[in-house]
C-alpha cells in the first residue's frame, strides 16, 4: 500500500504537467486557427487597397490639408459638416451645397478618436489613399482580435468561437466600414464596443473602470458608441451572477450605465451638435421616419449576417420596401427561432442577446444599409457560432436531422456565399469608385483660359458619386477655378425648355426633384414644397412650377448673367464622361432620357 502511495505521488506532478502541456498544445491550436482565419478575412478584403477616397473622403482632404477654409471641419472634426442656421452660408464656396437645400440644415457630429485617426494617416501618407487603407485592414484584423478573446472570456466552446469568428470574417456588408474611409468611425466603435465588454467579463477578474474608459471612447469615436456604456453594465451584471463581480461593482456598473450616456447627451445637445432631416431621422423630430428605418433594420439584421441580403434596395429601387421585408422576415423568423431553440443554453446568451438589440437601436438615425450591422453582428456572429456548433455536436435535442441541414445551410451561407459576395462587392466597389472619381475629374468644363468656369450638372451617374463633386474635383485636379451647380445628383430623364433669354423651364419625366436618398442629404424636414417656392443661388434662381410628393416635379430656373456666357456650361453623363449639353432655342424643347446604370454597384 505505502509503495503504491509514493507512485501515485511520484505521478501527481507528471499527470498535472501533461494536462497542463494539452491545455497550452490546444491553446496554440486555437490561436494558430484563430489567425488563419484573421488573415482569411483580410484577403477576403484586400480590394479595397484599391477604392482611394470616396465621397466624404474628399471632404476630410481638404479639411486636413488646410488648403480651403471649412467654417466647421478641423482636422480634430472632421465629422462637423456645419450648421447654415448659423449664417455659415456666406463662408462656403459657391456650388458647396446644392440648390434645394434648406435653409436651417445641420448636420454636426462630434467624432474625435475617428478624426484624429485620420489626422494621423494624413500625416503619415499624405494623399496616398493606400496607406490609408492598410490602417482601415489593420484595425478590421484588430476588431477580429478582440472579438475572438471576447469569444472566449463569455465561454464559448472553442469550435463555436471559431465558428462565430468565421461568420464575422466572411460578413459581406463590413465592407463598407473597412473600405469607406469615412466610416472609420464605425470600425473604430466596434473596437472600443468589444473592448469594453471584454474588460467588463475578464475570467480573472472585471476591470470596470477600464471597461467604461472604452465606453467612453466609443462614444468619442461614433455617436452610437453611446449604447456602450449600458451594454457594460449588463456584462457587468452577468459576470456578478457567476461570482465573478462584487456588489459594489455592480451597483457602480448599473449607476454609470444610465449616468455616462445621459450626461454626453447633454453636452452634445448643448454644444448644438445633432442633425435634421429625414437622411438622418431621430426619435424626438422624425419619430415615424427613426420607427420605420429600425424596423426595416431589426428585421434584415438577422440575413444580413447570414448572406450578402439586398437591404439597401430600398433607396434605390421604387417598390423595394415590402419585397425586402418580406423576404427578410421568411429568412430572418426560422433563424431567430433556431438560434433561440439550440443556442439559448450557451454561455452569455442573453448577453449577447441584449448586445444585438441594444446595439441596432440607435441605427434607425442612419439611411438603412447592412454596413450598420457591423457592431450588432459582433455578437451576433457569436449566437450563430453557439447555434450551429450545439446542433452539429448533437447536444440536447439538436441532433435531428433537420436541424443539422439547417445548421450545415446556415454555414455554408454565412461563409462561402458571403465570402464570395464580399469579394465581388470589394472588386465591383473598386470599379466603382474609380469611375465615380473619373466621371468628376474629366467633366468637360471648358478651358482654364476662361477663368472662373460654372458646370451646371443636368444629370449624372450617380448620386453619392455627385454628392459633393466640389470636393472630389479641388483634391484630384487642384484647380480652384470650377463650381458645380447640381440640378440634381441622379439620372431622371428631363423635358428641357428655353423660355427666354435668360430663362429654362425643366421637368423631370421620373421622380421629383431632391426625393433622392442622398439628395436629401440636405433637406432638414420632411418636404413640403408649394407651388411658387423659391430657392436662390449665385448662379441662377428656381421657381416650382409643378410639385409632386412635396417636392418640385418642374421648375423654373432664371440665370440673371445670362445662358450663354463662354464660361458656363451645362454637362450631362453621355455614358463615358460628362459632356456639355446644347441649349434649345427660344421656344424649343430639349429631352434628356433616364440615364441608366453604368455599373452594377452604382444602382
Amino acid at each position: 500500500m505505502r509503495a503504491r502511495a509514493r507512485l501515485a505521488s511520484r505521478n501527481r506532478p507528471q499527470a498535472a504537467s501533461y494536462s497542463l502541456d494539452l491545455s497550452l498544445r490546444v491553446s496554440i491550436k486555437l490561436a494558430r486557427a484563430a489567425a488563419l482565419l484573421i488573415l482569411v478575412a483580410l484577403l477576403l478584403r484586400a480590394p479595397v487597397l484599391g477604392w482611394g477616397f470616396f465621397a466624404d473622403d474628399y471632404g476630410h482632404q481638404i479639411a486636413l490639408s488646410g488648403e480651403a477654409e471649412l467654417p466647421s471641419m478641423r482636422p480634430w472634426s472632421l465629422y462637423d459638416f456645419g450648421d447654415l442656421g448659423d449664417g455659415e452660408w456666406s463662408v462656403l464656396p459657391p456650388g458647396t451645397f446644392p440648390w434645394w437645400t434648406s435653409p436651417d440644415w445641420k448636420v454636426r457630429f462630434f467624432r474625435p478618436l475617428a478624426s484624429l485617426s485620420l489626422w494621423l494617416d494624413h500625416a503619415v501618407f499624405g494623399s496616398l489613399a493606400f496607406g490609408y487603407h492598410l490602417v482601415g485592414l489593420a484595425l478590421f484584423a484588430v476588431s477580429l482580435a478582440l472579438a475572438w478573446r471576447l469569444y472566449r472570456a463569455l465561454g464559448l466552446a472553442p469550435r463555436a468561437a471559431l465558428l462565430a469568428l468565421a461568420f464575422l470574417a466572411c460578413e459581406d456588408g463590413s465592407v463598407t466600414a473597412v473600405g469607406w474611409l469615412a466610416n472609420r468611425n464605425t470600425l473604430l466603435e466596434a473596437i472600443f464596443v468589444t473592448a469594453a465588454v471584454l474588460a467588463a467579463v475578464r475570467p480573472e477578474g472585471p476591470r470596470v473602470a477600464l471597461a467604461f474608459a472604452c465606453a467612453l471612447l466609443a462614444m468619442l469615436c461614433k455617436e452610437s458608441g453611446i449604447v456602450a456604456a449600458p451594454l457594460v453594465a449588463a456584462a457587468v451584471v452577468w459576470r456578478r451572477r457567476l461570482g465573478g463581480a462584487s456588489a459594489r461593482a455592480r451597483n457602480a456598473a448599473l449607476a454609470l450605465g444610465i449616468a455616462l450616456p445621459a450626461l454626453y447627451l447633454a453636452w452634445l445637445f448643448g454644444q448644438g451638435y445633432g442633425a435634421r432631416g429625414p437622411f438622418y431621422p431621430t426619435p424626438w423630430r422624425e419619430p415615424r421616419l427613426f420607427a420605420a428605418n429600425l424596423a426595416l433594420l431589426a428585421v434584415s439584421a438577422p440575413a444580413v449576417l447570414v448572406l450578402p441580403f439586398p437591404i439597401d434596395a430600398v433607396h434605390f429601387v421604387p417598390g423595394a420596401t415590402l419585397p425586402v421585408v418580406a423576404l427578410g422576415l421568411a429568412l430572418g423568423v426560422p433563424l431567430v427561432l433556431a438560434v433561440r431553440r439550440h443556442a439559448r443554453g450557451a454561455p452569455a446568451f442573453g448577453l449577447l442577446a441584449f448586445w444585438v438589440g441594444i446595439t441596432l437601436l440607435p441605427q434607425g438615425s442612419a439611411p438603412v444599409s447592412d454596413r450598420l450591422v457591423f457592431v450588432p453582428g459582433i455578437a451576433g456572429a457569436a449566437l450563430l457560432g453557439a447555434y450551429v456548433h450545439a446542433v452539429l455536436a448533437g447536444e440536447g435535442d439538436s441532433s435531428t436531422r433537420r436541424a443539422r441541414i439547417g445548421a450545415w445551410l446556415v454555414t455554408l451561407a454565412a461563409t462561402v456565399v458571403s465570402g464570395v459576395a464580399l469579394v465581388a462587392r470589394g472588386v465591383g466597389m473598386l470599379d466603382a469608385t474609380g469611375l465615380l472619381r473619373r466621371a468628376v475629374v474629366e467633366s468637360d468644363v471648358g478651358p482654364p483660359e476662361l477663368g472662373l468656369r460654372d458646370a451646371v450638372l443636368l444629370q449624372t451617374p450617380a448620386e453619392i458619386g455627385f454628392l459633393t463633386p466640389l470636393t472630389v474635383w479641388v483634391v484630384e485636379t487642384r484647380d480652384l477655378e470650377v463650381r458645380f451647380w447640381p440640378l440634381q445628383m441622379g439620372r431622371r430623364g428631363l423635358v428641357c425648355r428655353r423660355t427666354g433669354e435668360a430663362t429654362l423651364e425643366i421637368e423631370s419625366t421620373d421622380a421629383p426633384f431632391a426625393a433622392g436618398a442622398f439628395e436629401q442629404v440636405f433637406l432638414s424636414a420632411t418636404p413640403r414644397v408649394a407651388v411658387g417656392d423659391r430657392w436662390s443661388t449665385p448662379l441662377f434662381e428656381v421657381e416650382a412650377l409643378r410639385v409632386e410628393a412635396g417636392l418640385p416635379r418642374r421648375i423654373r430656373l432664371r440665370f440673371p448673367d445670362g445662358l450663354d456666357r463662354p464660361q458656363l456650361r451645362f454637362l450631362a453623363w453621355d455614358g463615358e464622361r460628362m459632356s456639355p449639353v446644347a441649349l434649345p432655342a427660344i421656344g424649343a424643347e430639349l429631352v434628356l432620357e433616364t440615364v441608366a446604370p453604368p455599373h452594377p454597384f452604382l444602382p
